[in-house]
C-alpha cells in the first residue's frame, strides 16, 4: 500500500511539473529563509548559556541614583569569599585599552584585553590548551592567551612558559585558551591575573566600597535561593560606605544578573561588550515566521485548488472498494512527501545561501549549525502540519462525492473551497504588505539618523588612538605640531574621547547642592582647539581662551542637556555657577551635540582641559587628496612612535558604526522580506494558472461571443484584485501599529508615513498585477479554437 502511495505521489509531481515546481520552490524558499532566519534568532537568544550551570551564574551590579552599572566594588568579592558560603566561585574582570604586544621582533595589535580572578577559567567554559587551570591566572605578570594570538605571536609553537611585551610591561604566558565563541559577552584576546591589576593600578579609590566599579560574577552553590541571597547582599554598599554616600546625596543597591540574560536584557553603564537588541531578535523572528507562513499558505493554496481534478481518481479509487481513511492517508502522505523534498531543497539552499548570510549577519554560522539548532525541528513539524493540513482538505472535499457522480463527468466543488483560497490569498497579501512596510520604516530611520545634524562636523577627520601613556600635558603640543607640519593636516585637536566612543562619566553636582542636585555627566578632557575643529557652537559664555594653553585651564564648558538636568533656568545662569569637576567653574554652554547614536537622548556633557588622557588625535585632513594625507599621517607617526603599531578610523565612518545593528536588521529585513514577496507571488501566479486552465472553455465561448481581450483580463485578474485590496485595507493600520511601536525605541526617529503605506500599497498591487496579469494576458490571446474544436 505504501509503495503504491508512493508511485501515485511521484508520477502527480511529473505529470503535473509546472504546479510541482512552484509549489516545492515555494516551500523551499520559506523553509531555507526561515531555516537562516531562526539560525541568527537561536544564536542571539543561546549568548552565555553554553557554561556548565549557567542557571546559577550571575553578574553582581550596581543601581544607584542616577545610573545603573554594570559592576559593583572590588571589595564585594573579596567580601563574599569570605563570608558567603552561598558562593561557589567568584571572579571580577576588568577591561584594559588595546595594547601593542610584542614578542622579539614580531608586534601585533591585540584589541580585547582583560585582568581577570583565576575562578573565570572554571566558571566560564574556557579549557586551557595548554597550562595548568588551578594556577595560570594566579601569580602577579602572567597572561593566558587565546589560540589566535598565540598563533600571532608564536606561530604555532608552545607558548607557556614565553614571555609578553603588552606596551611597556613583561608578561608570563601561562595558559592557551580555545578561542571564545561569539555567543559570549565576555570576549578576550588575552586575560592577565587580576594580581597583575594590582601591581599596575595602585589607585586609592579602587579598595573603597564606594568606589571603582568592577565587573564581578559569581556561581551559587545547588539550591541556593537567587531572591534571598540577593536580598542579603543588596545592602553590603551602604553598610559599608553608607555614610559617604548619604553625604552626598547617593544610593547603591547591588542586584544580580543571570549571565544569559546579559546579552540581550542589559544596557548598563560599562558593560563588557555593546549589548544585543533584543526587540530586533523577536522582530526578525516575526519576519521569518510571517515568511514561512506565507510559504505554508501558498503550499496548502496550490493544493487545494488542485484537488477538482483529482476527482476522477478518487470516485474510481471508491468504486473498487477504497475507504474515506485510506484517501486521507494517500493525500496527506503525497503532500507530506511533497513538503518533505521542499524541506531538502530548504536544506541545500540554506547551506548555500550560507556565506552571504554571514557576511550580512556579521556571524559565522556553520552548516552544522543548521543541523543541530532549533530550525530543523521546527521545519519538520512545519512538513508534518502543512503538508497534513494540505493533504486533508482535498481528501475530505473529495471523499465526499458520490463517485457516480464524479465518473458521469460532474466536476467536484466545494462551496467552502472558493472562500478558503480567497482567505489564504487576502492573509499572504496582509502579510506581504506589512513586511514592506516594516522594510520601508527600517530604512526611512536608518536615512533618518545618518542625514541628521549631529551638532558637530565629522567631515574628513581622521582619529588616531594614541598608545598608552604616549601623550600628556607636557608633550602634547610637540605632537600635535609635527602632525601640523604638513600640509594634509588643516587642524588637529586631543581629546580623552571622541564622539562614537567611550567616555568617562562622572558623578557631579553644584557646589553647595551636592546632597539634592547630583547626576551623571559625561566628561571630556579636550585641549583648546577640540571646539573649534569639531565645528561645535557655545550658545552663551566663550570657548576656551588663548590662556589654555597648559596641561590644565580653569573653567569648563557644558551642554544644553546639563544646564536643564542641574535645573538651571538658562544658559546665562549656568555661567554663574561652579561645577565638582575638578573645581571648575562654568565658562560656557554648547549646543547640544550627539555624542552617541540618535537612538538615544543627548545627555549632559561637559569639556574641561587637562592633559592627563590624551586618548585621541583628530585630524582635520585635506580634502582634496585623502589617500596622500593618509599615507603623510602614517609616516609622522612612525617617526614619532616607531615602536608602536598604527591605529586610526575616519570619524564619520566609526560615528556610522553605531547604526550597525539597525543596518544589519534593514538588510535582513529587506532581503528576506523580498524572498516573502517573491514566494507569495509564486503562489499566486501558479494559483493563476490553474484558475486559467480551468476557465479555458468559458474564455473560448467568450472571445467567440465577441469578448474583447481587454475585458477577458479584467475577468480574470478582477477578484484577485479585489482581495488585494481588501488585503490591503485590512494590513496598513496593522503596518502603521506596528511600525509606530518599532520607532517608540528611538529618541530620534521618524515616523511612519503616508508615503511608506502608499509606496508598501502599490508594491504589493503591482506584484499582484504582474503575477495574475500574465496569466489573464496569455489566456486572453489563445486561440478560441483550441479550446473548442473537441466539444
Amino acid at each position: 500500500m505504501l509503495k503504491n502511495y508512493l508511485i501515485t505521489a511521484f508520477r502527480n509531481l511529473r505529470r503535473h511539473k509546472g504546479y510541482s515546481v512552484i509549489n516545492i520552490a515555494g516551500l523551499a524558499i520559506g523553509m531555507a529563509s526561515c531555516l537562516l532566519i531562526y539560525l541568527y534568532v537561536w544564536h542571539e537568544l543561546s549568548y552565555d548559556t553554553y557554561h556548565a550551570d549557567y542557571d546559577r551564574i550571575y553578574r553582581i551590579s550596581t543601581q544607584t541614583k542616577n545610573r545603573g552599572i554594570a559592576g559593583c566594588s572590588e571589595n564585594v568579592a573579596d567580601y563574599l569569599r569570605a563570608n558567603c558560603p552561598e558562593v561557589e566561585r567568584v571572579f571580577r574582570i576588568q577591561n584594559e585599552r588595546p595594547a601593542a604586544v610584542r614578542v622579539g621582533d614580531k608586534t601585533i595589535q591585540v584589541e580585547n584585553i582583560k585582568h581577570a580572578d583565576n575562578d573565570l577559567l572554571s566558571m566560564f567554559r574556557m579549557p586551557l590548551i595548554e597550562g595548568d587551570p588551578r594556577a595560570a591566572l594566579v601569580r602577579p605578570m602572567t597572561a593566558v592567551l587565546t589560540r589566535a594570538v598565540a598563533d600571532q605571536l608564536f606561530g604555532g609553537g608552545t607558548a607557556v612558559g614565553q614571555t609578553i611585551r603588552i606596551d611597556t610591561l613583561d608578561y608570563e604566558v601561562t595558559g592557551v585558551v580555545a578561542n571564545s565563541p561569539t555567543n559570549t559577552h565576555l570576549k578576550f584576546g588575552i586575560i592577565t591575573s587580576w594580581a597583575s591589576f594590582d601591581m599596575i593600578h595602585q589607585e586609592p579609590f579602587r579598595r573603597t566600597w564606594d568606589g571603582g566599579f568592577f565587573c564581578t560574577y559569581v556561581r551559587l552553590a545547588s539550591g541556593v535561593d537567587k531572591s534571598r541571597f540577593e536580598s542579603r547582599i543588596a545592602s553590603l554598599i551602604e553598610d559599608h560606605a553608607g555614610e559617604s554616600l548619604r553625604q552626598r546625596g547617593e544610593q547603591a543597591r547591588l542586584f544580580l544578573q543571570p549571565v544569559a540574560d546579559i546579552h540581550l536584557h542589559s544596557n548598563l553603564q560599562w558593560e563588557q561588550e555593546p549589548p544585543g537588541n533584543v526587540t530586533y531578535v523577536w522582530v526578525l523572528a516575526l519576519v521569518g515566521g510571517m515568511i514561512l507562513l506565507i510559504a505554508g499558505l501558498n503550499f496548502m493554496n496550490l493544493a487545494s485548488a488542485r484537488a477538482a481534478a483529482r476527482s476522477a481518481e478518487v470516485g474510481l479509487r471508491k468504486v473498487v472498494g477504497a475507504t474515506r481513511s485510506q484517501l486521507l492517508q494517500q493525500f496527506m502522505g503525497e503532500m507530506i512527501l511533497t513538503a518533505g523534498i521542499a524541506l531538502a531543497l530548504a536544506t541545500v539552499i540554506a547551506d548555500l545561501a550560507l556565506p552571504a548570510f554571514n557576511q550580512l549577519a556579521g556571524a559565522q554560522y556553520r552548516f552544522r549549525d543548521i543541523l543541530t539548532g532549533p530550525g530543523l525541528p521546527i521545519m519538520i513539524c512545519v512538513v508534518v502540519v502543512a503538508g497534513g493540513l494540505a493533504g486533508l482538505y482535498p481528501a475530505l472535499i473529495l471523499s465526499a462525492f458520490r463517485p457516480v457522480r464524479v465518473l458521469k463527468g460532474a466536476t467536484a466543488k466545494g462551496g467552502g473551497g472558493v472562500m478558503f483560497r480567497r482567505i489564504i490569498v487576502a492573509a499572504q497579501f496582509v502579510m506581504a504588505i506589512v513586511l514592506i512596510a516594516g522594510s520601508l520604516t527600517v530604512y526611512s530611520q536608518i536615512d533618518f539618523m545618518r542625514t541628521r545634524s549631529l551638532g558637530f562636523n565629522p567631515e574628513q577627520k581622521l582619529v588616531i588612538e594614541m598608545p598608552t601613556n604616549a601623550v600628556n600635558g607636557t608633550n602634547y603640543k610637540t605632537v600635535k605640531s609635527e602632525f601640523l607640519s604638513h600640509t594634509v593636516a588643516k587642524g588637529a585637536t586631543f581629546s580623552s574621547s571622541v564622539p562614537g566612543r567611550w567616555n568617562y562619566q562622572w558623578r557631579t553636582f553644584p557646589f553647595g547642592e551636592e546632597a539634592t542636585n547630583t547626576h551623571s555627566v559625561h566628561w571630556y578632557q579636550v585641549d583648546r582647539d577640540f571646539l573649534n575643529e569639531y565645528g561645535i557652537e557655545i550658545i552663551a559664555g566663550s570657548p576656551f581662551g588663548p590662556d589654555c594653553n597648559g596641561a590644565m585651564c580653569e573653567g569648563a564648558i557644558i551642554n544644553e542637556a546639563a544646564v536643564a538636568t542641574f535645573g538651571w533656568s538658562s544658559p546665562e545662569e549656568a555661567l554663574t555657577r561652579k561645577l565638582w569637576t575638578a573645581n571648575r567653574p562654568v565658562v560656557g554652554v554648547a549646543k547640544n551635540f550627539h555624542f552617541r547614536g540618535l537612538q538615544t537622548a543627548v545627555e549632559p556633557m561637559g569639556l574641561f582641559i587637562m592633559g592627563e588622557d590624551f586618548r585621541y588625535l583628530t585630524l582635520r585632513l585635506d580634502a582634496s587628496d585623502v589617500a596622500a594625507a593618509v599615507n603623510v599621517v602614517r609616516q609622522k607617526y612612525s617617526a614619532l612612535f616607531p615602536d608602536k603599531p598604527l591605529s586610526w578610523f575616519f570619524l564619520d565612518q566609526d560615528f556610522d558604526k553605531q547604526y550597525r545593528a539597525e543596518q544589519r536588521l534593514g538588510m535582513i529585513f529587506g532581503i528576506f522580506t523580498a524572498l516573502g514577496i517573491f514566494v507569495a507571488a509564486l503562489g499566486l501566479f501558479g494559483l493563476a494558472s490553474y484558475s486559467a486552465q480551468q476557465r479555458t472553455k468559458e474564455i473560448g465561448i467568450r472571445k467567440v461571443l465577441g469578448a474583447t481581450e481587454g475585458s477577458l483580463v479584467g475577468l480574470l485578474t478582477r477578484e484577485i484584485l479585489l482581495i488585494v485590496a481588501a488585503a490591503i485595507v485590512i494590513a496598513l493600520p496593522l503596518a502603521y501599529v506596528a511600525g509606530t511601536k518599532w520607532l517608540e525605541q528611538f529618541a530620534f526617529r521618524t515616523s511612519v508615513g503616508w508615503s511608506t503605506l502608499l509606496l508598501a500599497s502599490f508594491a504589493a498591487f503591482a506584484v499582484a498585477v504582474l503575477s495574475v496579469g500574465y496569466q489573464a494576458v496569455r489566456a486572453a490571446r489563445a486561440n478560441p479554437v483550441e479550446s473548442l474544436k473537441y466539444e
